[in-house]
């Protein structure tokens, strides 16, 4: 299992609303490897239902991309 953090690049509009260059989440992924699979759909979903906790905004899937979120390996098990 590892632990990512994903920070907002830039601004961009996103599920009606603006992001904010910095915003975090930090996502779990139980596979073995040190980069996060954004193009998973299992991971995308993930990552919405963060943002909509957290922030409040509902992002679409095509959103979840690496040029909009940077993504940091903060550990792996």
């Amino acid at each position: 299992m590892a632990l990512f953090k994903l920070t907002t690049r830039h601004k961009f509009y996103g599920g009606g609303k603006w992001l904010d260059p910095g915003m975090t989440i930090e996502v779990h992924d139980n596979g073995s490897s040190s980069v996060l699979p954004l193009a998973s759909s299992r991971v995308k979903k993930q990552v919405i239902e963060l943002f909509e906790n957290k922030y409040g905004i509902e992002l679409e899937p095509a959103k979840v991309t690496s040029s909009n979120f940077e993504v940091e390996c903060l550990s792996k098990r």
